[in-house]
């Protein structure tokens, strides 16, 4: 008897208690500020997260948990080091992180499938900026980036699925 990816899906899918993607960010204790912005980003000196408006809710919904992950360094949560410059060695982790982080998130609330190229290209950009710079350990490079992405989801889940009973059916 063969089992397949078509017949496993919907099984999975049944069985799993996906969140509300909106339970994320409402069960965030102290979250940070959500404000309307030209692009998406993270400002930790205001603790601030700005989104464009006007995008469909798929691509809300993960640009959002783009930048709670980044959200993740301020001081009064998990107080991670910030201070890479652009395409430095700790800025492309943190951008490979904080897309992993939500790649997690939307598929724990079912906003993975309209984002998929998306979190490829996004990912890939930055993956081939740590290759260039540092081939030999770029793939351990990676699997830290997983590491840590697993503890983000784990700090910005965890609040959620203990305050809130709100899930998908």
């Amino acid at each position: 008897m063969s089992i397949s990816l078509e017949t496993l899906i919907p099984e999975i899918q049944q069985k799993a208690n996906f969140l509300h993607p909106d339970s994320i960010l409402e069960n965030f204790p102290n979250a940070p500020a959500l404000q309307v912005g030209a692009f998406a980003k993270y400002e930790v000196q205001t603790d601030t997260i700005y989104l464009p408006e006007g995008i469909e809710k798929p691509y809300y919904y993960r640009l959002l948990f783009h930048e709670l992950a980044h959200s993740l360094v301020h001081p009064s949560r998990l107080n991670l080091n910030s201070s890479g410059t652009f395409k430095s060695y700790p800025y492309v982790l943190e951008e490979i992180t904080a897309e992993l982080t939500a790649i997690i998130l939307c598929a724990k609330t079912q906003q993975y499938a309209k984002n998929a190229i998306h979190h490829v290209n996004y990912i890939n950009a930055w993956y081939k900026i740590l290759a260039r710079n540092r081939k030999k350990y770029a793939f351990s490079d990676l699997k830290k980036c997983v590491e840590n992405a697993h503890e983000r989801v784990l700090n910005i889940v965890n609040y959620t699925e203990i305050n809130n009973f709100i899930y998908f059916n």
